[in-house]
């Protein structure tokens, strides 16, 4: 056994291994390079979810337009389909009342109408019967006298084969005014 009777300042020091501090040396630059690492990769992660939080955000806003534009198209459908439909109640058809009125007006007795119909060029087909043969004509010179018509033409007349004697007739009538009154 030794025994060292030197006081604590005169002992000899232990040596300090270059291995050993080389080791420390290595464990703390480790340590801090990984916690610089991780705390590289926490701030990236926080911005990835920041710039995610945008992208949603974003995206939220770009679903409320699209919608707010497929509402708008929906409105606008809906008043091009009104649209159409003011122009049907406000074209020539409205005028069927002045029309008749005028068809009336000059109406033989024992005459009547059987179908009435208009094309898309405006030309009326009017298909009826009477009891008197001329009374078609009469009629159709009547009617061509009127300001709303310009041309009547008699397509077809033929007798009925039963006891009771009537006429059939069909007439084209070319409408001189149409659309709207103001026209």
């Amino acid at each position: 056994m030794k025994i060292d009777l030197l006081p604590q300042e005169y002992r000899p020091q232990p040596s300090l291994n270059v291995l050993k501090i080389s080791l420390i040396i290595v464990l703390i630059l480790t340590v801090f390079v990984s916690g610089w690492y991780l705390a590289s990769d926490i701030m990236e992660l926080k911005s990835l979810h920041e710039n995610i939080q945008i992208a949603l955000d974003e995206l939220k806003v770009l679903q409320e337009t699209v919608e707010s534009k497929q509402n708008i198209q929906k409105v606008s459908e809906e008043i091009e389909r009104k649209k159409k439909e003011i122009e049907i109640l406000t074209g020539p058809h409205l005028q069927m009342g002045e029309i008749l009125g005028e068809m009336s007006s000059v109406l033989p007795n024992n005459f009547w109408f059987e179908s009435l119909s208009i094309d898309k060029n405006n030309n009326l087909m009017l298909k009826g019967g009477t009891n008197r043969l001329s009374a078609v004509a009469n009629y159709a010179e009547s009617i061509e006298r009127s300001p709303l018509f310009k041309q009547v033409s008699i397509q077809s007349i033929s007798a009925s084969a039963n006891e009771n004697e009537y006429y059939r007739f069909e007439m084209d009538i070319a409408l001189e005014k149409v659309g709207n009154a103001n026209d």
